[in-house]
């Protein structure tokens, strides 16, 4: 019995990838090491965004359901976007067209990650490429509240899922840790706000936003609102040759 059950375990260790030499994942790396490489990669989200427009077609659909507080639909909007880079390439730029540059009001790069406590929890695979599981919370501090983007960025909370090889935040789900008034109350509150976004990679190596969507629950005044919100980009096919971003 005792042979019986030797060669039981020796089988089992073999077909389970079982060995006398166990092999340890790699260890994750330090927290601080990952995050400055997220801002170095966010620097050139503008640049990636521009060649994946000037070299891909796809359209984009866009839908927003506005609610009353049972939850009762009672508009909605719909739009679709096409990007077709041969026509724009043919149509002359109008300067009048051209968007004056405009600052963003909400923080960024340090700014930013001195609002938020984050710990990296693990590893996870998407679409075969390992990624960085990082979890993130309010810092405990008083932060400044500039406007109401900043108010939201005080309270949000969630997990990102990070490229390993590339640092591009590929996946967030978000959330506020509590809710956020507006005007002291007054004009209205957001009770609850969550945020899903998914991007995905190109085979020449460029990154794109797949889908996002976010959904708000609030009050106006004296009136309950819901809004629900979902783009999607899709039939995505590139139209000149492209070389991989590195």
């Amino acid at each position: 019995m005792k042979t019986k059950i030797i060669f039981l375990i020796a089988m089992l260790g073999l077909f389970t990838g079982w060995s006398a030499t166990t092999i340890h994942p790699a260890p994750l790396p330090p927290i601080e090491e990952v995050l400055q490489k997220i801002i170095k990669q966010a620097e050139r989200e503008g640049e990636i965004e521009r060649t994946f427009k000037t070299n891909y077609s796809y359209s984009r659909f866009k839908k927003t359901e506005f609610k009353n507080g049972r939850g009762v639909v009672t508009k909605t909007k719909e739009k679709t976007k096409i990007n077709d880079p041969i026509k724009t390439a043919a149509k002359p730029v109008d300067p009048a067209d051209k968007k004056p540059f405009e600052e963003s009001d909400a923080p960024t790069g340090e700014e930013l990650l001195e609002r938020f406590c984050f710990t990296l929890v693990g590893r996870e695979t998407i679409n075969g490429r390992p990624m960085l599981v990082i979890d993130f919370k309010p810092a405990k501090k008083k932060l400044s509240e500039r406007n109401l983007k900043e108010k939201f960025l005080n309270q949000a909370a969630g997990r990102m899922w990070v490229d390993e090889a590339e640092s591009v935040i590929v996946k967030a789900s978000v959330y506020l840790a509590k809710p956020v008034s507006i005007v002291g109350g007054l004009v209205g509150t957001i009770h609850k706000f969550t945020f899903n976004l998914l991007r995905q990679r190109t085979p020449e190596g460029i990154w794109f936003t797949l889908n996002y969507d976010w959904h708000l629950e609030g009050r106006e005044v004296i009136v309950d609102r819901i809004i629900d919100f979902s783009e999607e980009t899709k039939d995505v096919v590139r139209t000149t040759p492209v070389d991989p971003l590195r």
